[in-house]
């Protein structure tokens, strides 16, 4: 329940108001009040267009009222419209960052793999063994990265109501 506190001056208005009568049958009043809820996908209410008073002081004609919801209802697929280029920029920008991410490292293990299997080549037969490993070490390293980032991938293409929320730190101190 919510409460409304009018200054003194604003409540002799809405009195004067209360006591006004209707100009005739389809004159305006100032107490009358036109709403248009605009509503997303799921029926949601996400905003409200409230029009002032009509210019020629009359209600506004059936006509006028759907041309009125009309014009919300293309309000609301702009909203969902805006939502959904804003979503998709998003996922456009993480998929640009896992690319970078992934092109920038695993080009630098791929040259280290080279540079370790190229000593190996030209050098002796002990030395051969610690280059090899060396580069096992980075091929290593480069499926971890590309593991990790499937993770990533996998969690940021998850729907938001299925991921589970937990207190990080009750869980350390635990």
């Amino acid at each position: 329940l919510e409460y409304f506190f009018f200054a003194e001056e604003e409540m002799e208005r809405a009195m004067e108001c209360m006591r006004t009568p209707r100009g005739g049958e389809n004159s305006w009043h100032p107490l009358d009040d036109i709403n248009f809820a605009i509503l997303d996908r799921g029926g949601k209410i996400v905003g409200v267009i409230s029009p002032d008073n009509p210019k020629d002081g009359k209600i506004p004609q059936r006509e006028s009222i759907e041309l009125m919801e009309i014009f919300v209802s293309l309000v609301a697929i702009a909203l969902e419209n805006a939502k959904l280029y804003s979503e998709t920029t998003r996922a456009r920008d993480e998929v640009h960052v896992l690319n970078r991410l992934m092109f920038h490292d695993l080009m630098n293990y791929n040259l280290a793999i080279k540079g370790y299997l190229d000593l190996a080549i030209s050098s002796g037969e002990q030395k051969r063994h610690r280059f090899v490993e060396k580069a096992i070490e980075q091929i290593d390293r480069t499926a971890e990265l590309i593991g990790k980032v499937r993770k990533l991938s996998l969690i940021r293409s998850m729907e938001r109501n299925s991921l589970l929320r937990i207190d990080l730190a009750s869980t350390i101190k635990t």
